[in-house]
């Protein structure tokens, strides 16, 4: 009999102790419920925020911080300014500029951010200011070539002779160019055959003539039918020499005197392309308009 007794003792107290741990649990919330009653679509809510804070800094100039503008795509969005706050677990497209006043700096496009679960996110970027890099060309003598034409000119030896001429990029302290795409030209194709720019990371591209840029020459040289070659080349960044090097061949039994030719190079930029709203890197969006921060350019003339 006592061991009956002892037996539904421990029953009873089994019962109370699972009913009062019963008591103490939180609700379950089940998937796709926010807890309201009512019905969320099957999606998992997720509830709290997360403010948005940007640390941005000069790359080449240590300590000195940069106050940018921010347009933020959440998710795929349209970009927008002035967004604080996201939910964890969102994921940003952040386009940083600053432009509008010295000193200027190369925008800054940082994609594919996921917020995290906590209080704040920290968002860092750095900078590169504007370059006032320098081209020279430099002449069959070795003489650095007057800018336009005006002196020191490049002097072919007769027809059928390419001109073959060194090209130094310059550039300037604590500042960096972009990738650049470089446009050479001449102001007519009738001695012409080729214009080939090597060194500087350069690559050809086909078709790639900007549609804001226009042929145009002194008075004095002629139009005649101008030709273009389009190449792309590498950042100059900092106070370092690039070095390169510009050659124009003939045609058959022709002379290059008094071909007037030019080299400009325009910087690539971020930027949020008009048309499609997504941000693109190039020197111009999709309808035609100029999106370069800087023009580095030289034009010379072959006696």
């Amino acid at each position: 009999m006592a061991k009956e007794n002892n037996l539904l003792m421990w029953v009873v107290i089994g019962l109370l102790a699972f009913m009062v741990f019963q008591n103490n649990q939180a609700p379950v919330t089940p998937p796709g419920d926010n807890g309201d009653g009512g019905d969320d679509g099957g999606l998992t809510i997720i509830t709290g925020s997360t403010a948005l804070t940007v640390v941005a800094a000069d790359k080449l100039q240590p300590g000195t911080a940069v106050t940018p503008t921010t347009q933020i795509a959440i998710d795929g969005s349209a970009y927008a300014a002035g967004v604080a706050t996201a939910s964890p677990g969102q994921v940003l497209s952040v386009l940083l500029n600053k432009t509008t006043a010295a000193p200027v700096y190369h925008r800054v496009y940082l994609p594919a951010l996921t917020v995290p679960s906590s209080p704040t996110m920290i968002i860092k970027a750095s900078f590169y200011a504007n370059s006032t890099a320098t081209i020279k060309l430099f002449n069959e003598d070795s003489d650095v070539m007057g800018d336009q034409g005006t002196t020191r000119n490049y002097t072919v030896a007769g027809a059928g002779i390419s001109a073959n001429m060194k090209v130094e990029f310059q550039g300037a302290d604590k500042q960096s160019t972009n990738d650049m795409r470089c446009i050479l030209e001449t102001n007519e194709t009738t001695a012409v055959q080729e214009i080939v720019l090597s060194g500087l990371g350069a690559v050809k591209v086909t078709g790639g003539k900007p549609s804001f840029y226009t042929s145009s020459f002194p008075t004095n040289v002629g139009t005649g039918n101008p030709q273009q070659w389009i190449y792309d080349i590498e950042p100059v960044e900092g106070n370092v020499l690039k070095q390169g090097s510009i050659q124009i061949t003939p045609k058959t039994s022709q002379s290059l005197a008094s071909t007037y030719f030019k080299f400009a190079c325009y910087t690539k930029e971020h930027f949020i392309d008009s048309v499609t709203g997504q941000v693109e890197y190039a020197i111009e969006d999709s309808a035609g308009t100029q999106q370069s921060l800087a023009l580095y350019r030289f034009e010379g003339f072959i006696n």
